[in-house]
């Protein structure tokens, strides 16, 4: 998974998950689903994209 791996200026790899991810995640289902293969096609993390993806949208 490429997206939301960043490396610091002093070359320490961070992953950042967006909140709305780990929502849809907790909760199960569908929307889980559609999170989960939303933030796989991204290379950057984009929020409002995933929020639409969960809802379905």
């Amino acid at each position: 998974m490429e997206c939301c791996w960043l490396t610091d200026r002093f070359g320490v790899p961070w992953q950042v998950v967006p909140q709305a991810y780990l929502d849809a995640v907790a909760e199960g289902g569908d929307r889980a689903t559609r999170a989960m293969d939303s933030l796989l096609t991204m290379v950057k993390p984009d929020v409002a994209e995933l929020e639409r993806a969960i809802a379905g949208e």
